[in-house]
């Protein structure tokens, strides 16, 4: 819901360091993926695949596309607000099977 999604950005916002490392931590979970999030040890939102109502989300087609196991991606979204010349570095990034 819209009260959710404004619940959690004002989280993340709480959470970011300006200027300085950040740590963030996911962890996937299940055949249709619940994901949970944390920055900084705040907690940031849990995402369910198996009993999402996103409009467009069909479970099964994405388990068949993606499957159980893969590859991991770490993506920055700039988008308008993200300053002229800024960068984003990773560093000590770490995963484990659970």
């Amino acid at each position: 819901t819209l009260k959710e999604l404004l619940i959690q950005a004002a989280l993340w916002v709480k959470a970011w360091k300006i200027d300085d490392w950040n740590t963030a931590r996911v962890l996937v979970e299940g055949k249709y993926p619940k994901v949970t999030t944390w920055i900084n040890d705040q907690q940031i939102c849990v995402w369910d695949g198996a009993t999402s109502s996103a409009e467009r989300y069909d479970k099964e087609a994405v388990l068949k596309a993606l499957g159980t196991e893969g590859s991991i991606a770490v993506q920055v979204h700039g988008g308008q607000n993200w300053p002229a010349g800024a960068k984003c570095r990773w560093k000590n990034i770490k995963v484990r099977p659970m």
